[in-house]
């Protein structure tokens, strides 16, 4: 399926979390993931990495359009409230064209940075 260029959302969160948590967090974040893949079919990438130090994770979210970033919210409202006690939100990247009012909503949750495309290209695959 072809996805119009403009209409996709990349969110990249950058967390702290302690290395005394990992094993904690990544029971949570399998089930996590697992949920997203199988429920949220906007949802086109989805991977969560930690640092060596294992004190730092990244998310990668990429999304089809601004619809599939909402819905996502109240999909996952369980788990974030399960693993809200073991991390810390440093920064949340926000990459595409969301509307100013999902723009807003991210800001007033996370420290956000929002950067516009200019140019660019995405191929499909695996």
């Amino acid at each position: 399926m072809t996805i119009p260029a403009g209409e996709t959302i990349t969110l990249c969160f950058e967390l702290d979390i302690n290395p005394a948590d990992l094993d904690r967090l990544v029971d949570i974040w399998q089930r996590y993931v697992s949920h997203v893949e199988a429920t949220e079919p906007g949802a086109l990438v989805y991977t969560w990495s930690v640092s060596e130090n294992q004190q730092s994770v990244f998310i990668l979210e990429h999304y089809r359009n601004a619809r599939a970033v909402i819905e996502h919210g109240p999909n996952i409202a369980e788990f974030s409230a399960e693993m809200a006690p073991y991390r810390t939100v440093k920064k949340l990247t926000v990459l595409g064209n969301p509307s100013s009012k999902l723009l807003e909503v991210l800001q007033s949750r996370y420290p956000t940075e929002h950067f516009t495309p200019i140019k660019g290209f995405s191929r499909g695959g695996n």
